[in-house]
Parts: C-alpha cells; sequence; structure tokens
C-alpha cells in the first residue's frame, strides 16, 4: 500500500496530502482499496546503527479498523536473509481513531496542539503509530479541532 523505499522519519516541506482513506500513488490521491498490492517498507523507529529494519505487511482489502499483522525482519548489511529474526505483532483494535484523527505511523510526536498550531518548529521525530489529528486539525482538550476555530 506503501512505497517500497525505506522510510527515513524525517518530515519533508509542508505540502498538501489526501485526505482520509485515500493516498497518493504516483503523485494522485486514490482510495486505498484500489492501491496496486505493494509491500510496505519503513525503518523501525529508535534504530541508530548501521542495522537496517524493515517493517512489511500484506496488502489486504479490508477496512483500516481491521487488525493488520506486522512483520518486523531485522538484519545487518553483512548478515544472510536466512538469519533475520521476525518479530510478529497484531495490531488492531488500538487504532480505532476519534473523529478528526488517522493513524500516523510516526504518532503523535509531531502533532499541533492549540497553543503550539501557529508557532512550532520543523518537526522530524517519529515515535510509534498512533491515532493523530488529520491534517488542518489541532489537538485541544483530547479532541482534534479544525485549526480555523482556535
Amino acid at each position: 500500500m506503501y512505497d517500497t523505499a525505506p522510510c527515513t522519519h524525517k518530515c519533508q516541506q509542508p505540502a498538501c496530502t489526501c485526505a482520509d482513506n485515500f493516498v497518493r500513488i504516483n503523485g494522485e490521491c486514490i482510495h486505498w482499496s484500489h492501491c496496486p498490492a505493494l509491500e510496505q517498507r519503513v525503518l523501525k523507529p529508535g534504530v541508530e546503527d548501521e542495522e537496517t529494519t524493515v517493517i512489511s505487511t500484506t496488502v489486504t482489502h479490508s477496512p483500516p479498523t481491521a487488525p493488520v499483522t506486522w512483520t518486523s525482519s531485522s538484519s545487518s548489511s553483512s548478515s544472510a536473509a536466512s538469519s533475520a529474526s521476525e518479530e510478529h505483532v497484531t495490531v488492531g483494535e488500538t487504532f480505532k481513531c476519534a473523529p478528526n484523527e488517522t493513524v500516523n505511523e510516526c504518532g503523535r510526536i509531531c502533532e499541533a496542539d492549540c497553543s503550539t498550531i501557529f508557532v512550532r518548529d520543523e518537526c522530524n521525530d517519529c515515535g510509534k503509530p498512533a491515532c493523530a489529528c488529520i491534517q488542518g486539525h489541532a489537538r485541544n482538550g483530547g479532541a482534534c479541532i479544525y485549526w480555523g476555530d482556535f
């Protein structure tokens, strides 16, 4: 469902994003159910050394709130793929997001709130996946509110 290039967990310049349930493929926003069967590969947060850690998942055309099984494979560039360790984690009910939220691979670390939405610096941090405010919204009292309402 995503580009197969490893994610560097660094934010790029601010830009338009696709609406909820849509993803960008070749510069165009399409509904996630129309995605080609691509393998998802992202770097595991917190990895600071030369080790390459890849998280992949099998693409299914089920609703996004259905449980998803993530396979995490770790191997250094000098070891054979057959010696890679695997860890299976099922992520399901924990990602039923509230209104105006969506699952963000980097969690809420860079999420805006009512006191920082207009003054915050560029954020390149990345944490664990979690529900975060959708584009154009910021957290206020635990809920994601449209930024124009501040």
